[in-house]
């Protein structure tokens, strides 16, 4: 019983929470699956606001030669994101690192800010961002990223 009460509360936690963060008017972009292409950008399909739309990124570091140790103060490039459906766009920028993490897992680090949007998402002009995300050291060609809507982020991007 006890079990199956926090189990409630949880999903209650839960389904609050995801209200709350529509209600705010939150962006994000969650866990884009995207792809290395042959030009070096990156390209996948993600969803802003339950509509899917693709996901593209220039600029990344390559995780198969530009990860770098966490401690390590180097490794940063500047990124250029734009997501797109349809008319709705919206477009960043971020200074970005890869992570080598003891598990094997690449970690895609750093944050920005939204520099253009669509009239639509408006809304979203300027916000700071986080863009983050896992890649397999085994399969360094994919990536699952986010981008995410985080105050105290720094800026080092226009």
């Amino acid at each position: 019983m006890r079990k199956l009460t926090i189990a409630v509360i949880a999903a209650l936690a839960l389904t609050s929470g995801i209200a709350a963060a529509k209600t705010k008017g939150e962006f994000f972009i969650q866990r884009a699956k995207v792809t290395q292409q042959t030009d070096g950008s990156w390209s996948g399909s993600g969803t802003l606001d339950a509509v899917k739309g693709t996901l593209t990124i220039t600029g990344a570091p390559d995780p198969s030669t530009d990860a770098v140790e966490f401690e390590s103060k180097e490794g940063f490039h500047k990124l250029h994101w734009t997501w797109v459906a349809g008319k709705r766009r919206v477009t960043g920028c971020s200074r970005e690192r890869i992570i080598i993490r003891p598990n094997g897992v690449l970690l895609w680090d750093g944050g920005g800010k939204i520099t253009k949007t669509s009239l639509r998402e408006r809304k979203y002009l300027g916000r700071k961002v986080g863009v983050y995300g896992p890649t397999k050291s085994s399969d360094p060609g994919h990536a699952q990223i986010s981008i995410h809507d985080f105050a105290h982020q720094k800026v080092h991007c226009r």
